[in-house]
């Protein structure tokens, strides 16, 4: 099986067949299962450890990040980033399928990282572990181990837009802003901290899913894009409440075709605590 220009998802069937072909040493799969605002390796005991695809490794989204008031959920260290990679045995060389064992958020913000991180040769698990599993494939306890290698960084810094530009877009209004939060809390009284950024839209995270965890068709994602007030022809910022779900909006507008997009990174949870009462409503 050759792999080549792959979609931003991926089977549970296609990635069972690669893992078995002669081109899955030219893969990584990573288990990017989230122990949000837990120390380094929560995570791994608390998912990996415990099952996990074969030929998966672990990868923690908690490496080389400290959380800050503003941002739980800051941009990792790069140099520390740079090595961590390396030492899991990822290289610029090699695809990398992400993909967890929760509700899919922690995948699609790996998967937004590592272009982040300029290595575009990256796609997500469809529905993700819990997917994998209903169809009754191989799941291991084992671990997985690479001999070290080299990844470098080429930064794509305009994946991430900060406070200071949201604020600047409130103005020029260039960009469309999307928020993924569940509407009750879009819709919500800025007096409980609830509300939303003047002339977004909402567009909920859990509506972009099947029942069984996999994302809805092209057509039912512009559907919901279209009922949700979103026009695809500007440039998109996605936005939930820590800059997580935000990336699965992101991935959701790359499905159609979108090429114009990013991630406000302090999402709701820096809005609320830093723009002025009149840009909270």
């Amino acid at each position: 099986m050759r792999i080549t220009k792959i979609g931003t998802l991926v089977s549970t069937n296609w990635l069972k067949d690669c893992l078995s072909s002669s081109s899955a040493d030219k893969l990584r799969v990573l288990d990017v299962s989230w122990a949000r605002l837990q120390k380094p390796g929560v995570g791994y005991d608390k998912f990996y450890k415990k099952q996990h695809i074969p030929g998966s490794i672990y990868f923690d989204l908690n490496q080389c990040s400290t959380p800050t008031k503003h941002l739980p959920y800051d941009l990792p260290d790069t140099n520390c980033l740079s090595e961590y990679i390396g030492n899991l045995g990822i290289s610029n060389k090699n695809y990398i399928i992400v993909y967890d064992q929760q509700n899919n958020s922690s995948a699609f913000r790996a998967w937004w990282m590592f272009k982040y991180l300029g290595h575009s040769d990256v796609s997500m698990l469809d529905g993700g572990m819990s997917k994998w599993i209903a169809d009754n494939y191989e799941v291991t306890a084992k671990p997985t181990t690479y001999e070290k290698c080299n990844f470098e960084i080429n930064l794509e810094p305009k994946r991430f837009r900060s406070f200071e530009e949201i604020a600047k877009n409130l103005e020029t209004q260039t960009e469309k802003v999307v928020d993924c939060r569940p509407s009750q809390a879009f819709h919500g009284n800025p007096q409980d901290k609830l509300g939303h950024i003047p002339h977004s839209k909402n567009l909920p995270y859990s509506t972009l899913f099947k029942p069984d965890g996999t994302m809805k068709s092209k057509a039912e994602l512009k559907d919901l894009f279209t009922a949700s007030g979103v026009s695809l022809g500007k440039p998109l910022i996605c936005t939930c409440q820590t800059g997580v779900t935000a990336c699965g909006v992101a991935a959701a507008a790359e499905m159609l075709g979108k090429e114009e997009i990013t991630v406000y990174l302090g999402s709701w949870h820096e809005w609320s605590q830093r723009a002025d009462s009149k840009q909270i409503i």
